[in-house]
């Protein structure tokens, strides 16, 4: 039997009970050690970095110490700290794992499933104004975590992207853009901040299924182009967590001595992309 694991949780103790929850029931976890202070966390083999007032610091001390890392929560947009710290996981040959959320919703997850190389993806992803100023939430961030997505999932290099926008005195409410990738595969996107309901919705295609989610219903269809004499698949998916999915992938990755599912390369490369879209470039 595989010697099992030390996991340190770093954060605020209410975020640590919860993704303790998370981490103790999984069969490679012996010991979880939670607390505030990263000097405080003694051997471990990883660390779930929960706190997101400097996560990119204690990541360098802890790659330096050949930790496996999990950064919890928004994704770091310091791309020259981001390429200093790609260099050190890749010297130090550690596991570093960020929680781009919208890769592990189970939904998400499904749905590359069944398409792994989508030649078009579209995204529609709408909020009421109200919510919009009381959850304080930015277009910029809805157009990251898509984009952060998309970028993974057809994982190719941009040949060309366009963005619209609607801009107003309190900021821009609305974002259209389109991606062409260098193999030949496309994106779309519509964002809004100022719509009468809340919606979140991809589709997928490939040469053989098309597959249509609704994220905030939690469900998912697919067609069978190839063969439309089968019946449309459905599903959902009430019951799943992505902070499980997060951690159980986290875990294999550094088991099998694999890079992450969602890591260093992938966030680099997206705040590339990010960068030259607010110049109004086009790659």
């Amino acid at each position: 039997m595989a010697e099992r694991l030390t996991i340190g949780l770093l954060g605020e103790p209410e975020r640590l009970n919860a993704w303790e929850q998370y981490l103790r029931p999984h069969p490679s976890v012996g010991e979880v050690v939670l607390t505030q202070n990263v000097l405080a966390l003694g051997k471990i083999d990883a660390c779930i970095i929960l706190d997101e007032h400097d996560p990119i610091s204690y990541a360098f001390t802890l790659a330096r110490q050949g930790v496996h890392i999990f950064i919890v929560g928004k994704l770091p947009s310091d791309l020259p700290s981001l390429k200093r710290l790609q260099f050190t996981a890749e010297e130090s040959r550690v596991v570093m794992q960020f929680s781009n959320w919208a890769y592990f919703n189970p939904v998400t997850l499904w749905m590359m499933e069944h398409v792994a190389r989508p030649r078009m993806i579209h995204i529609t992803r709408e909020i009421p104004k109200s919510q919009a100023d009381e959850n304080l939430v930015k277009l910029d961030n809805m157009w990251i975590e898509d984009l952060s997505l998309v970028l993974k999932w057809i994982d190719s290099g941009v040949h060309r992207l366009d963005t619209q926008e609607i801009p107003t005195e309190g900021g821009i409410i609305a974002r259209n853009a389109y991606i062409q990738f260098d193999n030949g595969a496309s994106a779309s996107f519509f964002l809004s901040t100022h719509a009468n309901e809340q919606r979140h919705q991809r589709f997928v295609y490939d040469q053989n299924v098309a597959v249509e989610a609704d994220i905030l219903a939690k469900k998912a269809s697919v067609w069978h182009i190839a063969h439309p004499e089968l019946p449309v698949e459905q599903r959902t998916f009430s019951k799943e967590l992505a902070a499980n999915q997060a951690i159980n992938r986290f875990l294999k990755s550094m088991q099998m001595k694999r890079i992450s599912e969602y890591g260093i390369y992938d966030v680099v490369r997206l705040m590339k992309i990010v960068s030259s879209s607010k110049g109004n470039e086009s790659r």
